[in-house]
């Protein structure tokens, strides 16, 4: 039997193959999130991608939006605390041409409201050596997660990414910024003011006013508002979190997440990388898993 797992965001669509022990033997990577998939035709975009992975019999586990509202198959959605025999046993399996496919549940808290899809996976793919640790995944909406002995205990969702997004690209605030070079010491500037901040909104309004008032380039403003908001997202993370003084995890992209490490560092904090792929680790680990309660 071939397994397979699939981290299938919004954006993006990453592929892992596994032969009989667990290891990976392929990877396939594209830009197709399921908010490019024509009519959401997501049964024909798997297959036309992965097909010649499989044969008859075959499973495949499925992570992510693609099992959500706006996805292929619905997953429910899992309380904290969450662990991995959870995510095995709320699974949603539906066969698809001869297929087992697998649609992982999300994870949810009630008080405040918040959900994640995906993340999960690549928090069961990491082993930091503390038993308790703060995981950051950055991103289009950061993920802020309490872990201990691999259970989610809790987590805060802050849509830094996407705020960046929607000020650069359609505000007035953002119009004038420019990402052709980049100040790190603006950056860093930056972050330390906006984890000070009481007065972020107002704050994020200099980066036009400053570039209007000729106070400061195109270039650094985009820097600035860039480091205004993870310095912000960082002190609300902290406060939201309850995990003073706990090891810091960054998770996710490499180059995002050595810019939020230099801006923790800044800020004095300490935080470690996890290798690249987490997530396929944490299909590895879901896959024993179902192997062993066979």
């Amino acid at each position: 039997m071939i397994r397979a797992g699939v981290d299938w965001g919004s954006s993006g669509f990453r592929a892992y193959r596994f032969d009989r022990s667990g290891a990976v033997v392929e990877t396939i990577e594209s830009d197709l999130g399921i908010k490019f998939s024509k009519d959401h035709g997501f049964e024909d975009s798997l297959f036309e991608t992965l097909g010649h992975w499989f044969k008859t019999g075959d499973q495949v586990f499925l992570c992510g939006m693609i099992c959500s509202k706006n996805g292929w198959i619905e997953s429910p959605y899992i309380s904290c605390p969450a662990d991995l025999e959870q995510l095995a046993t709320k699974a949603k399996a539906v066969k698809v041409r001869g297929i087992e496919c697998v649609f992982l549940p999300g994870v949810s808290l009630t008080t405040p409201p918040d959900i994640m899809r995906g993340e999960e996976l690549q928090l069961l793919g990491t082993t930091p050596a503390d038993k308790t640790y703060l995981a950051i995944i950055p991103g289009t909406h950061s993920k802020w997660i309490r872990v201990t002995e691999q259970t989610i205990i809790e987590f805060s969702t802050i849509a830094t990414g996407e705020i960046f997004e929607v000020l650069l690209n359609h505000s007035l605030v953002g119009s004038l910024c420019n990402d052709s070079e980049w100040n790190e010491a603006v950056f860093l500037n930056a972050v330390k003011s906006g984890f000070k901040s009481k007065t972020i909104i107002s704050d994020l309004f200099t980066c036009r006013s400053g570039v209007l008032l000729a106070q400061t380039t195109a270039t650094d403003a985009y820097a600035k508002l860039s480091g205004l908001l993870i310095g912000n997202e960082i002190r609300e993370g902290l406060q939201l979190s309850n995990s003073a003084g706990v090891p810091i995890v960054l998770i996710g992209d490499a180059a995002l997440c050595q810019k939020y490490q230099i801006a923790l560092k800044h800020l004095n904090l300490t935080a470690s990388m996890e290798p690249p792929h987490s997530a396929s680790r944490g299909f590895q680990a879901l896959i024993q898993k179902t192997k062993d309660a066979k």
